[in-house]
């Protein structure tokens, strides 16, 4: 428990610090994100960072919360706060969510092929 509660505390900061430049984006002109990516590009690196770190604690969250001995109310306390997320943080937790479940998929079709591969090779 404690480990899936650090991937999500991650993954809550990460939408947040990507949200913060994410509706700067939106509501931005284009000299004035020329003129953040020139004079401010260590905010777009954050930015960029803290999604790919949201990413993969998501991922990983999810991945582990699907296993078949998880508990159900660990499921819906999980779906619940990440529904939360999605209305709190809108299109930038969307996006996080949704490559994240993505990635998570992936991540669970290479364990299973990985599984099925040890258990050919102990017969």
């Amino acid at each position: 428990m404690g480990k899936k509660l650090l991937y999500y505390c991650c993954g809550w900061i990460s939408v947040l610090v990507f949200s913060n430049q994410f509706y700067f984006l939106l509501s931005s002109s284009s000299p004035e994100i020329m003129e953040s990516l020139v004079f401010e590009p260590f905010s777009w690196f954050v930015a960029v960072l803290f999604f790919v770190i949201g990413v993969l604690s998501i991922s990983r969250l999810i991945f582990y919360t699907f296993f078949p001995n998880s508990k159900r109310v660990e499921k819906l306390i999980y779906g619940f706060t990440f529904l939360v997320m999605i209305i709190l943080y809108r299109v930038a937790a969307l996006a996080i969510v949704g490559v994240a479940v993505i990635y998570a998929i992936m991540e669970g079709i290479d364990y299973s092929k990985r599984i099925q591969r040890y258990k050919r090779r102990e017969y």
